[in-house]
């Protein structure tokens, strides 16, 4: 199981869960920064199931990994909640 990056301006790669080193939730850009060893993945707050992608993050990575990112998600989580 990880997150699997295809863009026709950068290689493919795929990064598992265990590899992940890193997540940060950038409020300004309103994205996920994914820092792996074999890349960085930043995935959009407007992709459709984004909150598949947070409930597994909660789930898989140990909050010692979490740069600011559980901070972020809670206000992301908090605004969708206000619409």
């Amino acid at each position: 199981d990880g997150l699997q990056k295809g863009s026709p301006w950068s290689r493919r790669f795929y990064l598992p869960w265990r590899d992940v080193e890193s997540i940060q939730y950038s409020a300004a850009l309103r994205w996920y920064v994914v820092r792996g060893l074999s890349g960085t993945i930043r995935i959009s707050e407007f992709l459709d199931g984004i909150e598949d992608f947070e409930r597994v993050v909660r789930e898989r990575i140990p909050p010692t990994r979490w740069r600011g990112g559980m901070t972020g998600m809670r206000l992301r989580l908090a605004g969708n909640a206000r619409r």
